[in-house]
C-alpha cells in the first residue's frame, strides 16, 4: 500500500471449461474510463484515481476522457446543519414513547420476500429495532414483539405514521395519533 492506495495485479483468468454464454460475458468491451474505475474503487478522491496506473500493473485506462464530476460523491460531502435542540423533554423511562414508521415497498426483495420494514425507536435510551415485512399487514405482529418485550411494563405513547394504522386497521387495539 502506498499513498492509501493498494497494489492491483489484473490479469484475466480463463475458465477451464469454455462455454460460449461464459466467453461472450467475459469479453465484454466496457471502456477503462476514469469514472469506472472511481466506482470499482469505492470513489475515492480524483488524485486517488489518477494514481492507479502508476501503482498498479494490469489497469488500463482510457485517458483520452477526464474524470467527470460524481454526483453520489457531491451528494455524501454535502454540509448538514444541525437539528436544533429539542423543546420537548425526553421520554423519563423506557417504553413510555415509541416512535415508528413504515417503509416500504423497496424494487429489490430480500433472499426470504420481504420488501417492508418498520422501525421502532424508543424515545429513552434510542434502542432501534428494525423489522422486516412480507408485506405491510404484519406490521401488527411486528409491533406485537416489541410490546412483549416490555414484559409488564404498558407502552406509554406510539406515534406512527397513519400508514401503519390503515394496514392493520389496528386489530382492535386502540392509538391516538
Amino acid at each position: 500500500m502506498t499513498g492509501n492506495l493498494v497494489f492491483l495485479d489484473l490479469r484475466f483468468i480463463p475458465p477451464s471449461t469454455p462455454s460460449p454464454h461464459l466467453e461472450i460475458s467475459a469479453f465484454a468491451k466496457v471502456p477503462l474510463s476514469w469514472d469506472l474505475w472511481h466506482a470499482r474503487l469505492g470513489h475515492p478522491g480524483g488524485k486517488a484515481v489518477k494514481h492507479l496506473s502508476l501503482f498498479s500493473t494490469g489497469a488500463k485506462v482510457d485517458t483520452t476522457h477526464p474524470l467527470s464530476t460524481c454526483e453520489p460523491c457531491i451528494m455524501a460531502k454535502h454540509p448538514r446543519k444541525p437539528y436544533p435542540p429539542s423543546k420537548t423533554p425526553r421520554a423519563l423511562a423506557m417504553l413510555d414513547l415509541i416512535h415508528s414508521d413504515l417503509c416500504s415497498p423497496f424494487p429489490v426483495e430480500t433472499p426470504h420476500a420481504k420488501r417492508h420494514f418498520i422501525i421502532f425507536l424508543d424515545d429513552h435510551m434510542n434502542p432501534l429495532n428494525l423489522q422486516l415485512l412480507a408485506s405491510k399487514d404484519q406490521a401488527l405482529e411486528a409491533w406485537e414483539l416489541i410490546r412483549k418485550r416490555g414484559r409488564t411494563k404498558r407502552v406509554g405513547v406510539l406515534k406512527c405514521s397513519v400508514q401503519i394504522m390503515v394496514a392493520n386497521s389496528l386489530g382492535g387495539h386502540s392509538l391516538r395519533r
